[in-house]
């Protein structure tokens, strides 16, 4: 997988937030950040990830919803 978002850490026009989301995806557990990446960032749906994982739908909704939960605490939100 490549990073979320490519960002040059000392670009001095580069939002802070982005930098922190950066890091927290980079931080999720392997297994985790690939349903993420591949539902969110690349479209793939639940079906399709799961197909290519070989997991049941339900493993992917499941991990989805724990990474989510992840980036949520890693940003500050309640």
């Amino acid at each position: 997988w490549v990073p979320l978002f490519k960002i040059e850490m000392s670009a001095p026009d580069a939002d802070p937030r982005m930098l922190e989301l950066n890091v927290a995806v980079q931080k999720l557990p392997k297994e985790l950040r690939e349903v993420l990446l591949m539902t969110s960032v690349y479209g793939a749906s639940y079906e399709e990830a799961a197909k290519l994982l070989c997991l049941p739908v339900g493993t992917i909704g499941s991990r989805l919803n724990r990474a989510k939960q992840l980036l949520a605490e890693a940003m500050g939100a309640e």
